[in-house]
């Protein structure tokens, strides 16, 4: 199977429990009714997920990263990040959709790590003061969103080295979480992204889907290539390849109740799927569909519910062909 360089850079994606909020009821007899401030303060404590789509407006001829981001519904579209060099193969919400993170690839005058709010604003860069990394991918957000989960690597001397590390979107806190080798060796995982849960951060190992807590690595699936995570922190979608051959699955994040929803076929009559990712609630998937025919590959976003299948999927024509996508 021949892969162009716009559907390698989007097939690359696929090969990388939220705050749960508390309703105020009526008081009951015999219990004080809480007090205004009291109201107010658990309004602040509740969050607002926004509910959008973040995509990299690609169009030939055009260098450079251009972030997109609108409504579910297609409303409020906004330009919230250019950068006239470089592509980004991944876009990683955090849990209230508020922020895009992503890893610029690759020209030494651009950032290892950018987070950009979705509605637009002020710009950060959390690796900005750690020379010592050489690239991040594999970009995961914590259930809070006070901190980024990612796969970087770190030159000692003449040796590079990889590991998973934690930080917080200003640059502080920098934390290694787990030694995963040499990016030079034959078995290196690479992580488009990664799933932080309460139960620890799932990664590949390039081989099987595992979990790390405390420090300590266990297994959680085997065969697992890629995850995503959905906005809601109970469901994950995995890229797993068996008997040499790929397929997609939905499942909870603990790593039980999966069900497969796509196999690769080496000719596919509706186009192969790239980076499916889960809505907030895990009910609906966006992905990228590639259609290939004698006269070119046409690259489309497509989003369909779960329990419908793909082959209900909708086109999201407005979106054109995109660079990479996300959404929560």
């Amino acid at each position: 199977m021949t892969i162009s360089l716009r559907m390698a850079r989007v097939a690359a994606s696929a090969i990388a429990a939220a705050t749960v909020t508390a309703l105020l009821g009526p008081a009951s007899p015999g219990i004080s009714a809480p007090s205004s401030s009291a109201v107010v303060a658990t309004t602040r404590a509740t969050p607002r997920v926004l509910h959008r789509i973040v995509w990299d407006d690609w169009k030939a001829g055009r260098p450079g990263i251009h972030l997109v981001s609108e409504t579910a519904t297609g409303d409020d579209r906004r330009r919230i990040y250019v950068s006239h060099r470089g592509f980004t193969m991944t876009l990683v919400l955090d849990r209230r959709g508020r922020r895009v993170a992503f890893a610029p690839c690759c020209h030494r005058s651009l950032p290892l790590l950018v987070v950009v709010p979705v509605l637009g604003g002020r710009v950060l860069e959390p690796l900005a003061r750690h020379d010592e990394f050489y690239f991040a991918d594999g970009i995961g957000w914590s259930p809070n969103g006070r901190r980024l989960v990612f796969q970087g690597g770190v030159r000692h001397g003449h040796r590079l080295s990889m590991a998973l590390w934690t930080v917080h979107p200003n640059g502080t806190g920098l934390h290694r979480l787990l030694p995963l080798g040499s990016p030079r060796a034959d078995d290196a995982p690479f992580n488009a992204s990664v799933a932080w849960t309460r139960q620890g951060v799932l990664y590949s190992d390039g081989r099987d889907l595992r979990v790390v807590r405390h420090g300590k690595s266990s297994l959680l699936l085997r065969h697992v290539t890629a995850v995503r995570i959905s906005g809601d922190g109970t469901r994950i979608v995995t890229d797993q390849m068996r008997q040499q051959r790929r397929s997609l699955w939905i499942g909870d994040a603990d790593g039980t109740d999966q069900t497969r929803f796509y196999i690769y076929s080496d000719q596919p009559v509706d186009g192969w799927l790239f980076d499916p990712q889960p809505n907030h609630d895990g009910t609906r998937l966006l992905a990228v569909r590639d259609r290939s025919t004698p006269a070119g590959s046409t690259m489309e976003v497509i989003t369909w519910v779960v329990a419908e299948g793909v082959d209900s999927a909708t086109v999201l024509a407005e979106l054109g062909s995109p660079g990479a996508v996300t959404w929560n």
